[in-house]
């Protein structure tokens, strides 16, 4: 399966599943994101409403969050995204 790294240090790792939506593998120790991911494990789609503010956080998971929902945005707003802790 094809892998794809956000973010350097393997912040977060893509993987794509064939036929299941994308894997987001997180690897950031900010309690606060992993908090804010396991929210919207069920509906990711969810987490597009943070997409604008997400791209300018200087806090590095949110803006690497950003560059997968963006990149892979008919995915989240299919709800095709797993996260992986």
């Amino acid at each position: 399966m094809p892998r794809t790294e956000f973010g350097g240090n393997k912040l977060m790792n893509l993987v794509r599943p064939v036929n299941r939506g994308i894997q987001v593998q997180v690897g950031t120790d900010n309690t606060d994101m992993h908090r804010t991911l396991a929210r919207y494990r069920e509906e990711p789609s969810g987490l597009l409403r943070f997409l604008d503010t997400y791209t300018d956080s200087s806090i590095r998971a949110k803006f690497w969050l950003a560059q997968v929902m963006r990149e892979y945005r008919n995915e989240f707003a299919a709800d095709r995204v797993e996260f992986l802790f």
